[in-house]
């Protein structure tokens, strides 16, 4: 868990409870019961990557209204009593401010993109175990959204009937588990993976998984070497 996490590139600390976010510069609280759980910070990635984005492009358009101003005003400047106009000397010191503004608010823009670009580059570690950490936001992203029109979402819900969609849950479900309750000693077993994926189906509503699909499923993670079996049993490795 604690590699995975590093492995962020939005990331600049990690602590067993806490990680600090290099987006939104915030500390970001992990479960507080098992250390190192991505969980919490996998749901605040999403929404962070959002909001930036948006901060963005309100940016960059803020960006653009300056430099328009700057080149388009030659008129002079009152003092607050009404005295006379400000002096040469006083308007190339009035434009050096603006000029550092400008140049320290495009740093922020271009630290920003290149965080975000990095985001969108090298997705969360934890993704590529069964690719629901971007696919999938919670119900709650998608709605809001899918509401605002601006920005096509993912179903927050898994496909349950296809072979490939039957896999990403598996797999997905094994890496949710490893993730919030089962710790690196621990053992899970493939009876009880299975019944905890037929459990988190509705009833009589999709095929119930078996034994032998959940264990072709479990064994691409272990060609990942990202989990190994021992027995019956998938032990998560270091």
């Amino acid at each position: 868990r604690l590699a995975m996490l590093r492995a962020d590139p939005l990331l600049g600390e990690v602590e067993p409870n806490r990680v600090y976010c290099s987006l939104c510069q915030k500390w970001v609280q992990l479960r507080q019961d098992s250390s190192y759980c991505a969980y919490p910070w996998i749901q605040h990635r999403s929404k962070c990557i959002l909001r930036n984005q948006k901060k963005a492009q309100k940016l960059d358009a803020e960006l653009r209204d300056d430099a328009a101003s700057a080149l388009g005003d030659d008129s002079s400047d009152e003092d607050a009593d009404g005295e006379e106009d400000l002096s040469a000397l006083d308007d190339v010191e009035r434009e050096r401010r603006n000029e550092d503004a400008r140049v320290a608010k495009e740093m922020r823009r271009e630290e920003k993109q290149r965080l975000l670009l990095t985001a969108a580059e090298q997705p969360a570690p934890f993704a590529d175990v069964g690719g629901y950490a971007s696919e999938y936001p919670d119900a709650e992203s998608s709605r809001r959204l899918n509401g605002k029109g601006k920005q096509p979402a993912a179903s927050p819900f898994a496909d349950l009937d296809s072979p490939a969609g039957r896999l990403k849950f598996v797999l997905h479900s094994i890496s949710y588990l490893f993730q919030t309750t089962y710790e690196q000693s621990d053992d899970l077993t493939m009876a009880a993976l299975v019944a905890y994926l037929n459990t988190a189906m509705p009833p009589d509503k999709h095929e119930d998984f078996d034994t032998a699909e959940v264990t072709r499923a479990a064994k691409t993670l272990a060609d990942r070497g990202k989990i190994a079996f021992e027995g019956d049993t998938l032990k998560l490795l270091d």
